[in-house]
């Protein structure tokens, strides 16, 4: 290994320790803080939100909450994707292996979020919010490898000319 490709390696992986970081500590505040983030949330981009489309039948606040899931969660799809892809980088199709590991480790990940979430009070666990979640880190993850394999066809394309 040279040291470029150490120090991308070890700067995406603390860039995906980051992300999970934050994952947590919203996930560990207790079910009225949590409310209160939304709500200042949604008190700031109302006129946004309500452009998008309802992810719930619960009003805006819920659809906040979903949205930042998805939002952080495409986060983490994109730091585990640049961590993967640079850690496979030598093998052939290093794009193909890193989504595949990118996105089972992005799901086991979200299922852990929602089993902490259990234990915190005025939370709950829901399977529907792994998948809200499945949907960020897939868009994260699609977009990198879509990013990634635009950058090799260059690559090669330049060597070949």
């Amino acid at each position: 290994m040279n040291r470029q490709h150490t120090t991308r390696l070890i700067i995406y992986f603390f860039l995906m320790l980051a992300v999970m970081l934050g994952i947590f500590i919203f996930s560990a505040q207790d079910g009225g803080d949590s409310q209160a983030v939304s709500d200042g949330v949604l008190e700031r981009i109302k006129e946004l939100i309500e452009l998008l489309p309802p992810l719930t039948d619960d009003g805006a606040g819920k659809d906040v909450r979903k949205y930042a899931h998805m939002f952080e969660y495409a986060q983490l799809g994109i730091s585990s994707m640049l961590f993967f892809a640079e850690l496979f980088f030598r093998r052939t199709q290093p794009v193909a292996c890193s989504a595949v590991i990118s996105y089972i480790f992005c799901f086991i990940y979200a299922l852990s979020d929602e089993w902490h979430q259990y234990f915190v009070p005025g939370r709950s666990a829901e399977f529907n919010d792994v998948l809200v979640d499945s949907i960020g880190f897939t868009a994260g993850i699609m977009l990198t490898a879509a990013i990634c394999l635009i950058a090799e066809h260059n690559k090669r394309r330049a060597v070949n000319e």
